[in-house]
């Protein structure tokens, strides 16, 4: 049997007893898995993004070093969330900590959006190896 998950309802491929209990096992622990992995990233953009350095970035440093900080120019573009907080929001270790929590949603937007396809069509092609196996004797 391959390590990909059966769809259910379906007899297993491979004609084995009991082979789709098995991927249905690994299906459950793999979701476990990522809502754990999830929960922990969000508590650590949460929370640790509260403990961050308030003294510039390394580019403003610079800058503020070598005396040409106040000849930067305004964007012409606003800021989603500027200086990693969430205006509106009253209490400063909230805004902070939302400001976390908004961007690491954000980025695993960006990445699964960028990983599903590419997940997608390495299964395809892990398949498509699968079924060149079996016809060959």
């Amino acid at each position: 049997m391959n390590d990909f998950v059966k769809e259910k309802g379906k007899p297993p491929e491979d004609g084995r007893p009991g082979a789709s209990a098995g991927a249905e096992a690994t299906t459950t622990n793999r979701k476990r898995r990522w809502r754990v992995v999830a929960i922990v990233t969000l508590l650590a953009a949460g929370v640790a993004s509260s403990f961050a350095s308030p003294h510039p970035d390394g580019l403003e440093r610079v800058a503020e070093d070598h005396g040409f900080l106040d000849q930067a120019k305004e964007p012409s573009w606003s800021a989603w969330i500027p200086d990693y907080e969430l205006p509106g929001v009253p209490s400063p270790w909230l805004r902070v900590g939302l400001a976390g929590l908004i961007g690491a949603a954000l980025l695993f937007g960006v990445l699964y959006g960028l990983g599903r396809p590419l997940a997608s069509g390495r299964r395809e092609a892990a398949a498509a190896g699968e079924q060149d196996d079996r016809r060959s004797p």
